[in-house]
């Protein structure tokens, strides 16, 4: 008989065709169960006492017991791709069998969600490259696979369909997540490292009057004409008959693009719009951190002229009938980028301006001490403000000083 570690595990089984029995030897080293014995009798009291006979005989030999069977799934070394990110999320949350409950860091659930989405963002980014999920093993996790996840952020970015911000948390995520495997000895280096983050501008530019009522004006038929690609040139038009209104309302209700887009009229309550913070792409089950707009005169003229449209209060309030509302989001974002182009103005700013647009009138016009002060102004503005206080503070001002025609389209 082959020499076993010098630990070992053994236990009887009968098999699972005939009725002969079996001792089996788990060896910790391979981290497998091997065959050992099989017996002829198929008396169990008489291959009990052979199985406590070959324990004996291993005992002799110096051999100790392992009493307990490790975990044969427990003990796999983790190899593939999908094993490594269903292990990380069992330890962000708190997976007994990985976290001892004194080092327990009992995440909020929003945040294990979306570190789960980062991660699974880049995964989606390397089937999108050929990666084939099932099969991949953990060593696609190089350079050449965060320069793919790179690239996808940077257009992103470019697009205005997210910021700085943003771009860090998904760089951010998904080097915690590497990071953790390097602890664990699964991979031997982590490329997210070495990228470099996004410095973030903490005090975010906004539209001047002049400049929304320039943009509002210059989005026309004829200025919608572009082209797009290098090596295959396409044209393309990104004029729509609804953007000017899809602008507007974005800036006179200060919501991000997310909540613009599944804005319905059913979230309207009284003088108040109910805005839901749509920051991730999980768009239709987010129904956290709601936020009430005031529906200042400005605001109510543009929705009296776009309830014409309404049907019942399910709708979309902005474009009702486009049933793609992530794609409707992407198209405004490049269309925004596109006749901002043409405004003058030495401003980079993309559709996401427009909520600063608002943050800034709001504060211009009430003052800064209509409000609880606040490091950032639009926490001030979007929390610290009761519905009441919004109301009280809002009721009858102006807060943009549009021009009239523009609001009546």
């Amino acid at each position: 008989m082959k020499k076993p570690p010098k630990h070992i595990g053994l236990f009887i089984l009968k098999r699972k065709t005939g009725d002969r029995y079996q001792s089996r030897l788990w060896n910790p080293v391979i981290g497998r169960v091997g065959k050992t014995k099989v017996w002829e009798s198929r008396d169990l009291a008489e291959v009990l006492m052979l199985h406590f006979q070959l324990k004996k005989d291993y005992e002799a030999s110096g051999y100790e017991i392992i009493r307990e069977i490790p975990d044969q799934k427990k003990e796999r070394k983790i190899e593939m791709l999908l094993d490594a990110a269903a292990l990380y999320e069992k330890y962000l949350n708190d997976d007994p069998k990985l976290v001892a409950k004194h080092e327990a860091r009992n995440r909020d659930k929003r945040y294990i969600r979306d570190t789960i989405y980062y991660m699974r963002s880049f995964l989606k980014v390397l089937s999108d490259q050929g990666v084939v999920l099932g099969r991949a093993h953990v060593s696609v996790l190089g350079k050449e696979a965060v320069g793919h996840f790179y690239n996808y952020l940077e257009g992103r970015f470019e697009t205005g369909e997210i910021g700085s911000e943003t771009w860090n948390r998904y760089l951010n995520s998904n080097k915690y997540w590497l990071r953790y495997l390097v602890r664990k000895g699964i991979i031997q280096d982590n490329p997210f490292e070495t990228v470099k983050m996004k410095s973030v501008v903490r005090d975010p530019q906004a539209m001047e009057l002049e400049e929304l009522e320039q943009l509002l004006n210059v989005i026309t038929p004829e200025n919608g004409l572009s082209t797009k690609g290098i090596k295959r040139v396409e044209k393309v038009d990104y004029y729509r008959p609804w953007l000017s209104d899809y602008i507007l309302l974005s800036t006179l209700c200060g919501g991000r693009p997310g909540e613009m887009v599944f804005l319905k009229w059913s979230q309207i309550t009284g003088n108040y719009i109910e805005l839901i913070n749509y920051k991730r792409n999980n768009y239709e089950n987010a129904t956290h951190n709601k936020v009430y707009v005031y529906i200042h005169p400005e605001l109510a003229s543009v929705l009296a002229r776009l309830m014409v449209d309404q049907k019942n209060e399910n709708d979309y309030i902005l474009v009702p009938d486009y049933e793609n509302r992530i794609g409707l989001r992407q198209f405004v974002n490049k269309a925004f980028r596109h006749y901002w182009n043409q405004v003058n103005s030495k401003k980079n700013l993309t559709l996401n301006n427009t909520r600063h647009t608002y943050i800034n009138a709001v504060v211009n016009t009430l003052g800064e001490d209509g409000f609880p002060m606040h490091n950032k102004k639009e926490t001030a503005v979007r929390h610290y403000l009761s519905k009441k206080k919004r109301q009280d503070l809002e009721e009858g001002k102006v807060l943009f000083g549009v021009d009239p025609s523009l609001l009546s389209g």
